[in-house]
């Protein structure tokens, strides 16, 4: 009987050994895109956001960085726009919606392979339509698309969207707003936009449970209610990409990327350190101040059982 359960026993180790000799390497799809609006001259877009240009560079070398000394082979796609057009990996080629779409839609993964998906740019929230990224030609793409053409490639995917009101949660959670904004399918939308929440709020907001996005891991800066922080002149990452490439090793003062103190990356680890680190920049940023803001941005995970591993050292 012993003999029956040994063979079996190495019969199944020879089986698994071969199975993972057999499979091939696993492969990362990064999709970084960051939007500066220059040139689009629509009334929506009042102010134009400093660094997204800036933030998704980083996060692509960074991020690309990391998957390969994980072991990853690694496929980029660097989407930015100039002069109002979306510019795909800086090319002449411009991008629709459709487009945009159409590329997400045709990534394709094994089950032990991973899409990341990395935006920069304007953000709002609508009762209707969940979360939104803003496209140059002031159109929505709606998070909830996203995921789910991420969700159809048949790999692990996270989402990481830097941007206000990211963090599409319930109806309830906005304001009033004097915006609208076109999505891809030519249907107008109403952007609500309210004050961002108090620090009080803002520890009982990470909490709360965001929007369901089926198997797709989605991190985004802020609650529906909040604005993310942009950059500045003298240091163009936002607060929310800052605190993320900080803990991924990323040495920003010489733009250098290193590997991270940890020998394990998860989705739980990311998004907690990133939180701390916001939360803290943001008390760091009332302090002997004569009039606080009183604001600070929340980051939302979805909540899923069971942690995702992005990168193991």
């Amino acid at each position: 009987m012993k003999r029956i359960i040994f063979a079996l026993l190495v019969s199944i180790l020879l089986f698994s050994c071969d199975s993972e000799a057999t499979r091939e390497p696993r492969h990362v799809n990064i999709v970084a895109i960051g939007f500066s609006y220059e040139g689009v001259g629509n009334e929506n877009v009042s102010e134009l956001p400093v660094g997204p240009h800036e933030d998704s560079e980083a996060m692509l070398a960074h991020l690309s960085f990391l998957s390969e000394k994980a072991g990853y082979e690694v496929e980029s796609y660097h989407i930015t726009d100039r002069n109002g057009s979306i510019i795909n990996n800086d090319t002449v080629e411009t991008m629709t919606a459709a487009d945009l779409k159409s590329l997400l839609s045709s990534l394709s993964a094994d089950p032990w392979d991973l899409n990341i998906f990395y935006y920069s740019g304007h953000g709002a929230y609508t009762e209707d339509a969940g979360s939104l990224i803003i496209l140059p030609e002031i159109k929505g793409l709606k998070l909830s698309d996203i995921a789910a053409l991420l969700g159809k490639s048949g790999g692990k995917s996270i989402i990481i969207i830097d941007a206000c009101q990211s963090g599409g949660s319930s109806p309830n959670d906005v304001g009033s707003g004097e915006a609208y904004v076109t999505d891809e399918d030519g249907v107008e939308h109403f952007v609500s936009i309210s004050p961002s929440l108090a620090i009080g709020d803002a520890f009982r907001a990470s909490f709360s449970v965001s929007r369901d996005y089926g198997d797709v891991y989605v991190l985004s800066a802020c609650t529906p209610r909040q604005y993310s922080y942009a950059g500045t002149e003298e240091n163009p990452n936002s607060m929310f990409t800052s605190a993320m490439l900080g803990y991924l090793g990323y040495d920003a003062s010489s733009g250098t990327s290193q590997l991270p103190k940890g020998k394990t990356v998860t989705f739980s680890s990311l998004y907690q350190n990133v939180l701390n680190r916001i939360m803290q920049d943001t008390i760091e940023l009332n302090i002997g101040v004569e009039e606080p803001i009183g604001d600070v941005q929340t980051p939302q995970p979805t909540r899923i059982p069971t942690d995702l591993v992005l990168f193991r050292f």
